[in-house]
Formats: C-alpha cells, sequence, structure tokens
C-alpha cells in the first residue's frame, strides 16, 4: 500500500501476485491511496491477478495518480481483476484516480482471468473497466497512454473508460498500440454496458 500523499517509485521485475481468496474484500496487488502519487516501472514479465469480488488488481482511486513506464515493449505488466474492480483503476462502485502508460507491454482486463490461451472472460454478471472506473463507479481522472504496447478489455465494461452502467470521459491517446475490447455492448474505448464516452481524443 502507497499511503496517502506519499509520492514513491515502485520497480516490478518479473513478479507474480495474487490475492487470496476473499471474495467479500475489495483486495488488491497494488493499493494506492487517495493522494498518493506512484511510478510503476516494469522488468521483465510481471502478473497481477486479484480473486476478489470487488477489488482493482492495481487499485488507483479518485485523487491518486499512476504512472506506468519500461525500458521495452518486452517488460511485460499483466493486470487482471476478476470480477467487479478494475484491471487498473476502481475498485466495485469507485470512479479512478489519473493513470497514464508511457512505455512498456500493459495487459489490463476486468471479469476476466489470464489462461495459457490468453485472457479469458469469467462468469460474473458484470465487471469493471479494463482500465478505468469499477463496476457502477462514477467519475475519474485522466486516462493517457503515450506509448507502448496496450490490450484492454472488460466482460461487461468498457476496454477504457467506464465499467459497467456508467460513462467513461477524459481520454488520451497520442502515441502506442492500443487494442481495446468492451464487452456486452460495452465500449472499447468509452462509456461501459449502458455508459456513454466523452471527451475522448
Amino acid at each position: 500500500t502507497v499511503k496517502k500523499d506519499v509520492s514513491a517509485t515502485i520497480t516490478l521485475k518479473g513478479v507474480s501476485i495474487e490475492t487470496a481468496n476473499a471474495n467479500t474484500v475489495k483486495m488488491s496487488c497494488i493499493e494506492l491511496e487517495e493522494g498518493a502519487d506512484v511510478t510503476l516501472v516494469l522488468s521483465g514479465m510481471n502478473n497481477l491477478y486479484t480473486v476478489s469480488d470487488s477489488g482493482a488488481a492495481i487499485h488507483v482511486p479518485e485523487g491518486s495518480s499512476l504512472t506506468i513506464r519500461a525500458g521495452s515493449d518486452q517488460d511485460v505488466l499483466y493486470s487482471f481483476a476478476r470480477a467487479y474492480g478494475a484491471g487498473i483503476g476502481g475498485n466495485s462502485g469507485e470512479g479512478h484516480g489519473e493513470i497514464t502508460i508511457e512505455s512498456g507491454m500493459v495487459v489490463a482486463c476486468s471479469g476476466m482471468s489470464l489462461t495459457d490461451k490468453g485472457p479469458e472472460k469469467g462468469t460474473e454478471s458484470d465487471s469493471g473497466a479494463g482500465i478505468g472506473s469499477g463496476s457502477a463507479g462514477i467519475g475519474g481522472g485522466m486516462i493517457t497512454i503515450a506509448g507502448g504496447s496496450v490490450y484492454a478489455a472488460a466482460s461487461v465494461g468498457a476496454g477504457i473508460g467506464g465499467g459497467d452502467s456508467r460513462d467513461g470521459n477524459d481520454i488520451s491517446i497520442s502515441g502506442g498500440t492500443v487494442t481495446a475490447t468492451g464487452g456486452n455492448t460495452g465500449a472499447g474505448i468509452g462509456g461501459g454496458y449502458s455508459g456513454e464516452g466523452n471527451h475522448i481524443t
């Protein structure tokens, strides 16, 4: 956990983290508190997976900020939330803070798990966004993708933007390669199921 109003740089070097089986607890692999400012540096292959119903794999609440960077696209982050939290962003019922991806390969999914065949949709009735808000989460900071290779997907929410039943706003893509897939009529980039997208450039 990165505490409130703390600035930190964290290097992930070939790590694999899976939360304990605490379905009713909002449990994340990496937790930022409100006001935290974190730079996440990727090295090698890194896997984060929360089995919590409500937690984001990397929790970036409103008022916090996360920047992801790496030396090359060979430095990889898989960030998966099993159910209603975002892959990167808000827990269930929450918006998200500022999220910036500068470089590296980032795969972020909600309502999905990582199998030998790649991301696989789960059986939950809704989900957060791959990158963005959790299921039914309102509000959020800017999502910026300036470089790298990004794949974002959700079973019901948007790939990038809003979780189930919510809008996805303030998204800027200025570089890199982006593949975003929404689920159950959720947008690839924008709003989740029954949500809208606004201020997307």
